[in-house]
């Protein structure tokens, strides 16, 4: 009776233990450890990540890739004719800091028209660059819409599958007034896909639409909800080279997200998480940039 009592008591643990095992849900979220000086490299028991008080289990850091896919979307949209060079200049800046293992793609688009490239190497790149660069619409009128979301998004499908350590760095000034995809559509497919993006902003004093003038605001708000960063083009500070640089201090971090009391599966979106440096000497040395919200469970290419 006794044995049969320990089967019946092993096997509801069994099944309490699958159980749990099938409502918890991985997700896999970039971030990135800014810092002006060099930091070590980072392990689990360096973070810490919460939901509403609720402890949120890292099984895995994975540290960064030895190579990763960088894909540079460039607004050539009416709004930026006028910053042609410094577009240029913050090009040749942030290609200076890439690591020579890395592949590199463009994606430039002005109004409904748009060129692609496929990912190459810096040696290829530098006899390609010269055409991208000057590249411009199929029509002699560059109009003002600039579907910014819609090209964005078109940048993660040209990352698909996915892969650790992707990333988009967009250079614009933040203008969207044309396109199917929305800003919030676009943050939550990067979010699931685990792909950051890097802005680097041009700020008009003199710009004349609504657009115009809240863009900036927009993609950076935008682009740190993403676990990225943000670079001024016309800054001295956090030039995009630096912003590059900072990628060595990119991780992917490995969550397992079980679900909240009284519920019997986890959130589709966790917007309240938090995740910290555990260490008081590292959170006064270190910035962390990660996604706004969680996906458990997403599938993703």
């Amino acid at each position: 009776m006794k044995a049969r009592l320990s089967c019946f008591v092993l096997a509801a643990l069994l099944e309490a233990g699958s159980l749990a095992a099938q409502l918890s849900c991985p997700a896999t979220v970039p971030v990135i450890a800014f810092s002006g000086n060099r930091i070590e490299t980072l392990t689990v028991n360096d973070f810490r990540a919460t939901t509403k008080g609720y402890e949120i289990s890292i099984r895995a850091v994975d540290l960064p890739p030895a190579r990763r896919r960088i894909l540079f979307v460039l607004d050539r949209s009416r709004s930026m004719t006028s910053s042609k060079l410094l577009v240029d200049q913050a090009v040749d800046e942030a290609l200076f800091a890439v690591p020579v293992d890395d592949t590199v793609a463009f994606l430039v688009f002005a109004g409904q028209y748009f060129k692609q490239t496929d990912f190459m190497n810096l040696q290829s790149l530098k006899e390609r660059l010269p055409d991208i660069l000057t590249w411009k619409p199929g029509s002699k009128s560059n109009g003002p819409d600039t579907p910014l979301w819609d090209n964005i998004g078109r940048a993660l499908q040209m990352l698909t599958p996915h892969r650790p350590g992707d990333v988009i760095i967009v250079i614009s000034d933040g203008d969207n007034n044309l396109g199917k995809l929305s800003l919030e559509q676009v943050q939550e497919e990067l979010g699931k896909a685990g792909v950051s993006v890097l802005a680097v902003i041009k700020s008009d004093p003199y710009a004349a639409t609504p657009q115009e003038k809240i863009g900036p605001t927009f993609l950076s708000v935008f682009a740190k909800a993403t676990g990225g960063g943000v670079s001024q083009m016309q800054g001295q500070s956090n030039r995009p080279g630096q912003m590059i640089l900072q990628l060595e201090h990119q991780y992917n971090l490995e969550l397992e997200v079980t679900p909240n009391r009284g519920s019997m599966k986890p959130a589709l979106e966790i917007k309240k998480w938090q995740l910290s440096l555990k260490s008081p000497e590292f959170r006064r040395s270190i910035t962390l940039s990660y996604p706004s919200s969680l996906y458990p469970c997403a599938a993703t290419p």
